[in-house]
């Protein structure tokens, strides 16, 4: 049992048997010194605390980041996180499934690019045989030529020819051919015997 001596000093005394054993005397700590220590040592564990879940909040803000942008850009994820992280499972599950969907996306271009290209060649031709047989054939022959309508170039094969056709005094000459229905193209340099 603690008794206040009342010079701010506790005094223990035990009984044992007929003895008395007096213990101290101990410096009074009052409540309010109790409370602080137990405040402290509160808050020395939060910090603690803290400091042993930031690394789970910083990964996840790291995932965070990287499915937003994935969100607006469909993107391989190659970087892969601490084995060793509390969320690695949920982090290399997002990984597989971005890249799954990013090859998705990837075969659905180049699967709609295809169609284009074959659907284009077909319509590119036609649209020549088109401007050939309206007379302009020599537009065909420019740089990347594009009708008001055609969305489309004809590339620089014909324009090239032109080229060297001219720097060698000669001319090029597209029509349609009468006996085979096709393009026909005439060159022609001038004779000089």
């Amino acid at each position: 049992m603690g008794l206040d001596s009342g010079d701010g000093q506790i005094l223990f005394y035990h009984r044992n048997g007929s003895n008395l054993l007096e213990i101290g005397p101990f410096p009074h700590q009052p409540e309010q010194s109790v409370t602080q220590w137990r405040m402290l040592f509160i808050g020395a564990m939060l910090v603690v605390l803290l400091l042993l879940i930031w690394p789970m909040f910083r990964d996840l803000n790291r995932l965070q980041k990287q499915a937003i942008r994935f969100s607006k850009k469909p993107f391989q994820i190659p970087e892969r996180f601490n084995p060793r992280s509390t969320i690695y499972p949920l982090a290399e599950t997002f990984r597989r499934m971005a890249n799954i969907v990013t090859g998705h996306f990837e075969m659905h271009q180049d699967l709609a690019r295809t169609i284009a290209h074959e659907i284009r060649t077909p319509l590119a031709r036609i649209k020549f045989q088109q401007a050939l047989s309206g007379g302009d054939a020599l537009e065909l022959t420019d740089a990347f030529t594009r009708s008001a309508t055609d969305q489309q170039g004809y590339g620089l094969g014909l324009y090239i020819v032109k080229k060297v056709m001219m720097w060698h005094e000669g001319e090029l000459r597209l029509d349609q051919s009468p006996n085979l229905g096709g393009t026909r193209a005439t060159l022609r340099w001038p004779n000089r015997n």
